[in-house]
């Protein structure tokens, strides 16, 4: 069926825990009233607008656009996991064309791509050499996807940042800082 072809691909590229949204303006030049059935399907990562993205991954709405307006709708991402991930957004046409226009079905491919970030929180403490440092740290989601996570495990880095060595230089040692 060749309108169901997708138009073009957007991606939306972020980081963990991050919303990302781009907007799709569609306008109307007829003089009837377009009415389309919005579906979204593929990772849950996506949504419409500011909602939570849907446990399911699937979302519809209803869409109608007067004559000679256009609306801009906005499509998000919200990710719970990193890497690349996909889904469909549809535009279906259901105008009945005596109330409103029969217009030509809308497919978008949507790409998500989603790395790890910026840090929530970043602690640095000081220790001295081989002695070990004991710290409090607590552990919790993002208020956005604290419900999406529950009974889900939780993955914790820890990097430890060295500051550079110097070498030491000592006049007639011969010794050279490279």
């Amino acid at each position: 069926l060749p309108h169901l072809v997708p138009k073009t691909v957007i991606t939306l590229a972020g980081g963990l825990h991050e919303r990302v949204v781009k907007e799709i303006e569609l306008s109307n030049p007829s003089r009837k009233p377009l009415e389309y059935e919005v579906r979204l399907d593929g990772a849950a990562c996506f949504c419409l607008g500011d909602k939570t993205p849907t446990a399911s991954g699937a979302a519809k709405t209803s869409l109608r656009l007067e004559p000679r307006t256009s609306l801009k709708v906005e499509v998000g991402m919200l990710s719970a996991f990193s890497g690349e991930m996909s889904g469909q957004l549809f535009f279906l046409s259901r105008g009945d064309g005596v109330g409103s226009s029969n217009a030509s079905s809308l497919v978008f491919d949507l790409k998500a791509q989603v790395s790890f970030g910026q840090p929530h929180e970043e602690l640095a403490f000081e220790a001295r050499l081989y002695a070990p440092t004991v710290f409090q740290l607590t552990i919790a989601p993002p208020p956005q996807l604290a419900r999406a996570l529950e009974g889900g495990s939780v993955r914790v880095e820890l990097y430890e940042d060295r500051p550079p060595l110097e070498a030491a230089q000592s006049p007639g040692s011969g010794a050279t800082k490279r």
